[in-house]
C-alpha cells in the first residue's frame, strides 16, 4: 500500500502560543472565513460553566456546537443550537465528542458515558453512546454492549459510521437508519478511530499498533492507517502516514481523505 504524500500547510506559518484569561473558558466563540482566509464575521456565546467544544456543525438550518461542561464533579455532554439553551446528556461522567445532522432536521450525538441515558445503563466500565436530539430533547439513546471494557465513540458521519474505540481497539462501527449496529471492525491501536463518507465510500484513520488479518501485506507498526471500506466494512483500499499522533480525520467529494497529524494536513 502507498504511503500518504504530500504535506499540507497552506498558511506556511507557526503559531505563537497565545495566553487565555480565565473568562474564555465559558465562551464559545466561532470565527466565519472566506475562501481567501479573512474573517467575515466573529460571534461568541456565554456558558453557565467551563466547557470544551468538541464537535460543531454548520449549514443551512444553523449552527450546533457540542461537548462538555463542567459539572462538578465530573462533566456533562450537550448539544446546542447556537447562541440556544443548551440539551445536556448525563449528570458526572459524560462527553459529547461527535454529531451530525439527522434527515429529519435533528442531530446524531455521539460520546462516551458512565450515567444513566434515558432508560439504558452502564453495561462496561464507560460506554460509547449514540443520542438522537429532536425538538429541544433526547428522544433516543443506543449505547455499547462491550462489559468490562472503556467504550467511546468519537466521529459519527451522516451515514452513521461510528469511530471509536474499546479498551487498546480502534473500532469503526456502521449504524442503520433505525440505530441498529450493521457490522463493526476492530483494529489493534493505542488510541481511536475517525470516520468520514464521501458518497458511497466510507473512511477510517486510526494509529495502528499491529497485524490485521483482513490487510495481510500490512506489516507497520505505529503509523496512522487510513481504510477505504465497502458497504459490507470490507478493505478495499490502504494507505498510511508515518506518524503515531492522528489529530483529526475528514474528507470531501473535492480532495478525498485528509489526515491532520502533528499541525501538518497529509492528503491520500
Amino acid at each position: 500500500m502507498p504511503p500518504i504524500q504530500g504535506v499540507l500547510n497552506p498558511d506556511n506559518v507557526v503559531s505563537d502560543p497565545v495566553s487565555s484569561n480565565k473568562s474564555d473558558a465559558i465562551n464559545l466563540i466561532y470565527w466565519k472565513v472566506d475562501l481567501t482566509g479573512k474573517v467575515i464575521d466573529t460571534q461568541t456565546m456565554s456558558m453557565s460553566t467551563a466547557t470544551i467544544p468538541y464537535s460543531v456543525i454548520a449549514d443551512t438550518t444553523g449552527v450546533v456546537v457540542a461537548g462538555s461542561l463542567y459539572a462538578n464533579p465530573g462533566s456533562v455532554g450537550f448539544v446546542s443550537n447556537w447562541n440556544a439553551k443548551p440539551i445536556l446528556i448525563g449528570k458526572t461522567y459524560t462527553s459529547v465528542f461527535g454529531i451530525t445532522r439527522a434527515a429529519d432536521g435533528g442531530v446524531v450525538a455521539v460520546g462516551q458515558s458512565s450515567d444513566k441515558l434515558l432508560a439504558t445503563t452502564l453495561k462496561g466500565k464507560v460506554d460509547g453512546f449514540l443520542a438522537k436530539v429532536l425538538n429541544g430533547q433526547v428522544v433516543f439513546v443506543q449505547r455499547s454492549s462491550d462489559v468490562n471494557a472503556k467504550r467511546a465513540w468519537r466521529s459519527a458521519t451522516s451515514s452513521l459510521l461510528l469511530g471509536g474505540y474499546s479498551n487498546s481497539s480502534a473500532v469503526i462501527t456502521k449504524f442503520n437508519p433505525n440505530f441498529t449496529p450493521a457490522w463493526t471492525d476492530r483494529y489493534p491501536s493505542n488510541g481511536t478511530a475517525l470516520t468520514a463518507t464521501v458518497g458511497k465510500n466510507n473512511y477510517g484513520a486510526f494509529v495502528s499498533t499491529g497485524s490485521i488479518k483482513a490487510l495481510p501485506t500490512w506489516k507497520k507498526k505505529n503509523a496512522i492507517l487510513l481504510l477505504t471500506l465497502d458497504s459490507k466494512g470490507l478493505i478495499s483500499g490502504a494507505s498510511y502516514v508515518n506518524s503515531t499522533v492522528i489529530n483529526g480525520f475528514t474528507a470531501n467529494s473535492t480532495v478525498g481523505p485528509i489526515v491532520l497529524s502533528g499541525g501538518f494536513l497529509y492528503r491520500a
